[in-house]
């Protein structure tokens, strides 16, 4: 099973996978009132996938990050493109 990055993922694909956390963490919390909970970091790590998403589709909403226009993949930004090559260039001189 290949790991896909929330970076690599489409914008409905990122709104399932926050539906799909959101209510994982509704569990996470009633399994831990309740005292059920067998894996403590999970309840971090859910959380911080959340965070991760929310981040991206705000990225998207702002029009940080673009989208293709027919499949809806995420380009890289600029910025990363303008680091890209002055890190080659900085190679190139040493």
């Amino acid at each position: 099973m290949v790991k896909e990055s929330v970076k690599d993922m489409t914008v409905q694909e990122l709104n399932e996978k926050l539906k799909d956390y959101n209510e994982e963490m509704r569990n996470l919390r009633v399994q831990a009132i309740m005292g059920q909970m067998e894996n403590k970091k999970r309840k971090w790590f859910v959380r911080k996938k959340i965070a991760q998403i929310k981040t991206i589709l705000h990225e998207y909403k702002l029009e940080i990050r673009k989208l293709e226009s027919a499949k809806s993949k995420p380009v890289e930004n600029k910025k990363d493109e303008k680091r890209r090559e002055k890190r080659k260039e900085r190679r190139k001189e040493k």
